[in-house]
């Protein structure tokens, strides 16, 4: 296989690596946009920064990866596992997440606008600070009281409420949304002044954009 190969800073644009084993290799800054990395094997890579737009990564294991900052908008993660991988800070706009792993997934900071979640597994997945997709594209995805939503920003006043109807949320351990309320419209001040690139990006779009918290009492901090 091609694993722990060194391949940052490449430019793979358009490359067929489906079903190649690159566990463990340095896929820093590589540009792998419009490839094909079906069914391969990228787990422990290291994609930090790499540009995967509409890249094909179905059924990819991508377990414990990190892509912290990697542009992946428009990509084909369905099916995909994600489970432990670093996703702080990347672009996942308009990504196609459908039952993908993402348990305990880090995704603090990522730019999620326009995801498809649906059937994808939250369990563990930290949220927090990230841009979040409208209450539709969260169908029957798994929710559980380890999943981290405060600091997320949504586009919705009544996102909350909306999310909790189509979500499937665990049994015996469900998140408990009654612990979360949503902040009025951030204002300018508050976007400019905000650690999130990716808000700046998203208010261009002049919607009103909110934030979730934990109610006082829940803060444990």
């Amino acid at each position: 296989g091609l694993s722990r190969l060194n391949l940052s800073f490449q430019n793979l644009i358009e490359a067929s690596l489906s079903g190649v084993d690159l566990n463990y290799a340095d896929l820093s800054y590589t540009k792998l946009s419009y490839g094909d990395l079906n069914r391969a094997s990228l787990s422990g890579t290291h994609l930090s920064q790499a540009k995967l737009i509409n890249t094909y990564l179905e059924s990819v294991d991508l377990s414990h990866a990190n892509l912290s900052h990697a542009d992946l908008s428009s990509a084909y993660l369905i099916d995909a596992d994600l489970s432990s991988a670093d996703l702080n800070g990347a672009n996942l706009e308009g990504s196609h997440l459908n039952n993908a792993n993402l348990r305990r997934a880090h995704l603090i900071g990522a730019n999620l606008s326009n995801a498809d979640l649906s059937h994808a597994y939250l369990i563990g997945a930290n949220l927090s600070h990230a841009v979040l997709p409208s209450p539709q594209y969260f169908e029957r995805a798994r929710m559980h009281t380890s999943t981290k939503i405060d600091h997320a920003y949504v586009l919705a006043a009544n996102w909350l409420d909306e999310v909790e109807q189509v979500v499937q949320n665990d049994s015996y351990d469900p998140l408990d949304f009654q612990k979360y309320y949503i902040t009025g419209p951030l204002s300018a001040e508050e976007i400019e002044n905000s650690d999130s690139f990716y808000l700046k990006e998203v208010a261009k779009g002049g919607q009103s954009i909110y934030q979730i918290r934990l109610k006082p009492e829940e803060d444990q901090d």
